[in-house]
């Protein structure tokens, strides 16, 4: 018996019009998110088209829409394509070319849109690296570690960003194409094996009907193209499949395709950039703090909550106190947030535990590795003497 899955299948396979159906219907859904992502950085259609996305294609309305293209349209697909393929009213060649053509383009801008993500985590993660530099490593989900490893790891946000981006633009035109599937399967992998072995699953949304694309898919067209794959590296030749669309549309879609991540990267980093670099930022060690002129003593954090031991200070005004100096114990550290003028040297504390703020105390050293902070707590006098933690 034939194998339904390969390039060479009899063509009243309905197991495999099935199998590309559901993937067919995998990029149009792929497709559509794609276009209102772009759209949602366009100011002038961002109003008129985003409330059909988050009705559509967001929270539940996106899991009815996929559910409803996937379970329903899929079989209704094939049914229509293998009863018209008998019937002789398509043809075999083309009809297989034209659903194998959109998922191709599908994988590309999946592969793309990954890859233009994983550019910019940098900017659009909320993951608090200071903390997690103190952070057990039992204390951290799946998903923060997933996240921390990436923001940390340069090399490996590139190779996988530059790989999907190069996989995806050659996955645009059929000469390309084999080499376009072998970069997008050899990034995907990888990531595959970093989320099953540190990332964690959270509740439906577009960005697994990505991934899961993006992993999933090349090994399915790599599948259908392992004839030529072998030709290529035996023959140093090629059969392509046949064109559907001429290549001024190829070169045109592409261009679209380059416009809009424009378009969302500079949304991107527009809001990535809204908070100003920090003169503080960083990890600060308290060496020496003082209520009412009195010093408190270095071993009081374990009876004392307020007996700060580090200060944690991001760019984007979030602050962290924690009592623990070895290692960030979030039992024993409260969240904040923080105002800071530069020119007065005075830092504006939202709140401190259940103290109401906000709570104002001179800094001095701004812009050195030493700080000092004068302030009023409740009816405490505090000061507290920091130095930059590496």
């Amino acid at each position: 018996m034939k194998n339904p899955f390969t390039a060479t299948a009899f063509p009243g396979s309905y197991l495999q019009k099935l199998v590309e159906s559901v993937l067919l219907m995998l990029a149009v859904f792929l497709l559509l998110n794609f276009f209102f992502i772009i759209v949602s950085n366009i100011r002038w259609l961002s109003p008129l088209l985003m409330p059909i996305w988050y009705a559509v294609f967001s929270g539940p309305g996106g899991t009815i829409t996929f559910s409803v293209l996937l379970l329903l349209g899929s079989p209704l697909l094939a049914f229509y394509w293998h009863r018209h393929l008998e019937a002789g009213k398509l043809s075999t060649i083309r009809s297989h070319a034209v659903v194998r053509g959109t998922i191709r383009w599908g994988l590309a801008l999946g592969a793309i849109f990954f890859s233009f993500m994983l550019f910019i985590f940098p900017l659009i993660s909320n993951t608090k690296l200071l903390l997690m530099d103190d952070m057990p490593a039992a204390a951290v989900s799946g998903k923060s570690f997933l996240a921390y490893v990436l923001l940390r790891s340069l090399a490996l946000r590139w190779f996988l960003s530059g790989s999907l981006l190069l996989g995806g633009l050659f996955l645009f035109f059929r000469k390309t194409m084999l080499a376009g599937l072998l970069l997008v399967t050899a990034a995907s992998l990888v990531f595959l094996l970093l989320w099953l072995t540190m990332g964690e699953l959270s509740p439906f949304h577009a960005g697994y009907v990505i991934a899961g694309f993006v992993m999933l898919v090349p090994i399915y067209l790599l599948k259908l193209r392992w004839t030529d794959l072998r030709r290529r590296w035996s023959e140093g030749s090629v059969e392509l499949a046949p064109p559907v669309v001429r290549m001024s549309f190829r070169w045109g879609a592409l261009m679209l395709v380059l416009v809009g991540i424009g378009f969302t990267f500079k949304g991107s980093v527009k809001a990535g950039f809204g908070f100003a670099s920090s003169p503080l930022e960083g990890k600060w060690r308290v060496m020496k703090l003082e209520r009412n002129g009195t010093p408190v003593p270095a071993d009081a954090w374990l009876t004392d909550a307020e007996a700060w031991s580090t200060v944690y200070i991001e760019s984007d005004r979030d602050l962290s106190f924690c009592t623990n100096p070895y290692v960030f114990d979030q039992r024993a550290s409260f969240y904040s947030s923080y105002v800071l003028d530069s020119k007065s040297g005075q830092i504006s504390i939202s709140h401190l535990r259940d103290r109401g703020g906000p709570i104002r105390f001179q800094v001095e050293g701004i812009g050195t590795n030493e700080l000092s902070w004068m302030g009023r707590v409740g009816s405490d006098q505090v000061k507290m003497v920091m130095v930059r933690g590496m």
